[in-house]
């Protein structure tokens, strides 16, 4: 039986990508904040339930888990874009953030590429969906917190994924060791 590609969880994704990421930096831009925030509300809620309905549903695919990485990197590439440019964070929390990202990602296409299976632990998905919290948020904390609460928020903030990504690259390395991927893991 051959698997639809147009599901409802791949529309979330791919409007994601291509409607509300560009979306957000355009009310950015325009000085549209509650606007802006409304989007990257509905982008959060959209990165949840695309993964939600896909397991509820038996609607996961290689494609789907394909976009849903995809969105998740437009709309974290159009955050940071935004908060660097309102100047909420500086360039070493770029390149911390870009590292933290292309880690993670590879990761991912690691795991797919060599055993043909789709493998995102909740502990690798809140990496991204924390950040992306954060960075939706960011303008209300500064706004409503002293710079020093904002600091430490900040760095928790860029701190708690790290340590999620090397629980990944362990568990991973101990999953491939083990062979867990080639036993248990079918690709969908």
């Amino acid at each position: 039986m051959k698997r639809k590609l147009l599901t409802i969880p791949n529309l979330l994704s791919i409007i994601r990508l291509v409607v509300l990421s560009p979306l957000f930096v355009y009310f950015a831009f325009k000085g549209e904040g509650n606007l802006a925030f409304a989007v990257g509300v509905v982008a959060l809620l959209s990165d949840f339930l695309d993964g939600y309905i896909a397991v509820k549903f038996n609607q996961r695919s290689r494609l789907g888990s394909i976009l849903d990485t995809a969105g998740d990197m437009f709309f974290s590439i159009a955050l940071v874009f935004t908060v660097v440019f309102l100047g909420y964070v500086n360039e070493w929390m770029i390149l911390y953030l870009g590292i933290q990202r292309l880690v993670r990602t590879r990761l991912y296409f690691y795991v797919l590429n060599r055993f043909n299976t789709i493998y995102k632990p909740m502990y690798m998905k809140v990496t991204g969906a924390g950040l992306m919290v954060y960075a939706v948020f960011l303008p209300t904390l500064v706004e409503n917190f002293e710079k020093t609460t904002v600091d430490i928020i900040t760095w928790i903030m860029f701190t708690v994924p790290w340590i999620l990504i090397l629980i990944g690259v362990y568990d991973t390395t101990k999953k491939t060791k083990s062979g867990f991927f080639k036993q248990h893991l079918q690709d969908d």
